[in-house]
C-alpha cells in the first residue's frame, strides 16, 4: 500500500499535523484515519464528531469523499484542512 505524507491543519486547535495516509483508500476512510490520528497527537484536545470534511488549504475546495486520495491528486506535501 503506497502512502503519502500530507500536512493537515485543524482550525479548532490552531495546529497542523503531518500524517501518512494510504493513497488508494476512499477519502471517507481517510478522514476517519486522520481524525483518530489528530485525537492521539493532540492528547485528547480534539474530539471527532464523525462529520469532518477535508478541504484543500490553498483553494478551500471541499474534497469529495467518494474518491481516493490518488484520484483527487493528493500527493506528498499536500496541505489540507480538517473541519
Amino acid at each position: 500500500m503506497d502512502k503519502v505524507l500530507i500536512k493537515v491543519y485543524v482550525p479548532s486547535l490552531e495546529d497542523s499535523f503531518e500524517i501518512f495516509i494510504p493513497k488508494d483508500l476512499q477519502l471517507y476512510e481517510i478522514i476517519g484515519f486522520i481524525s483518530q490520528a489528530v485525537e492521539q497527537y493532540s492528547e485528547g484536545q480534539y474530539r471527532s464528531n464523525h462529520k469532518e470534511i477535508l478541504c484543500e488549504k490553498d483553494s478551500g475546495n471541499i474534497l469529495d469523499i467518494n474518491f481516493s486520495a490518488y484520484e483527487l491528486g493528493i500527493h506528498n506535501g499536500s496541505k489540507l484542512v480538517l473541519i
